[in-house]
């Protein structure tokens, strides 16, 4: 077996999906949609230390959930813990209440939950 080296992208791509399925293994959401990312590497080099490369991603998720109950912080408590390669920022709303938003005609709900391409 041959080994592969990954680019930074890639390997970040295998974090990523890993905490996914952490947070929805903890949580149990309906869907998650990501609504913004940011990629952006870092080079670091110097006469004092040895050239490293580090890739940061930042995303803004939207966690739909069954019931009303607010799991907000916790989310987000869980979220910062175990994700380190970057800031991920997520709003977490019930079904229900989405669904009246967008009957509302809520801006940003309707935009989020019709860019399908982004759902998770």
């Amino acid at each position: 077996m041959e080994l592969q080296i990954l680019s930074p992208a890639e390997d970040h791509a295998i974090y990523f999906r890993a905490f996914i399925d952490q947070l929805v293994q903890k949580f149990k959401p309906l869907q998650i949609f990501s609504f913004f990312k940011n990629t952006y590497t870092q080079d670091d080099q110097g006469c004092f230390k040895e050239k490293a490369d580090t890739f940061h991603c930042n995303y803004c998720l939207l966690l739909v959930t069954e019931s009303n109950t607010r799991i907000d912080h916790e989310v987000q408590d869980f979220t910062n813990g175990n994700y380190k390669q970057g800031v991920i920022t997520i709003l977490c709303h019930a079904k229900e209440a989405i669904e009246e938003a967008i009957i509302a005609n809520n801006r940003f709900f309707i935009t989020v939950c019709n860019s399908t391409g982004d759902a998770l």
